[in-house]
């Protein structure tokens, strides 16, 4: 069974804390999305650059 927590029960300084780590923790997610993302793109960026060399490598020696 999960809790709920109702903000409005909470004192006006703990309500303010309370808030202040949950807008941190959106900032967080958000900021590990982006990375995630950031990371995606450059997986896919060297695998082409790897292509690229490859083809560079097979136009310039031939296949072996």
């Amino acid at each position: 069974m999960t809790a709920t927590l109702d903000l409005n029960t909470l004192s006006e300084p703990l309500r303010a804390v309370f808030q202040s780590v949950l807008g941190q923790l959106d900032e967080a997610q958000t900021l590990r999305q982006t990375a995630e993302a950031e990371q995606r793109r450059l997986t896919i960026e060297v695998k082409l650059l790897k292509e690229a060399i490859r083809l560079l490598r097979l136009d310039k020696y031939g296949a072996k």
